[in-house]
């Protein structure tokens, strides 16, 4: 091998100083890479569990949005048939009290809600408690 002039090694070392440099500049980005690719891998697979439980939450969600939207229809049916109802009950209970109205003209008409004939207004004993309906005696 061919020896080197004593003037050309300070030039050598500095010329492998700075490889060396760059070399451990190199070795120091690497390592710090390495932790950071280590946090974002970690970061992630937390961040995959989360959204797994998140869409797992959403599904229950969804579900019981679902159920809860067919229970409101069948109450809003069930609703629509108890108005029917009530509107059907009205009506003929109103027929009713005209019916009964115009059976007996010299009687006074009840309530639409009423359901017994009116109390007599005569002390007991008085003779009208046999006949249930019967008005009062005018005083």
């Amino acid at each position: 091998m061919a020896e080197l002039p004593a003037g050309d090694i300070p030039s050598i070392v500095q010329g492998a100083l700075k490889v060396i440099g760059q070399v451990s500049a190199f070795v120091n980005a690497m390592k710090d890479l390495t932790e950071q690719h280590e946090q974002l891998r970690e970061r992630f697979e937390r961040l995959e569990r989360e959204q797994e439980e998140l869409r797992g939450r959403e599904a229950a969600a969804r579900r019981e949005s679902e159920e809860a939207a067919e229970a409101l229809a069948e109450l809003r049916a069930a609703y629509e048939a108890l108005l029917t109802e009530h509107e059907t009950c009205s009506r003929t209970l109103h027929r009713l009290h005209e019916e009964r109205s115009d059976d007996s003209p010299g009687r006074p008409r009840a309530g639409p809600y009423r359901t017994r004939p009116p109390v007599s207004d005569d002390p007991p004993g008085s003779g009208d408690e046999h006949r249930p309906g019967t008005p009062g005696k005018d005083r």
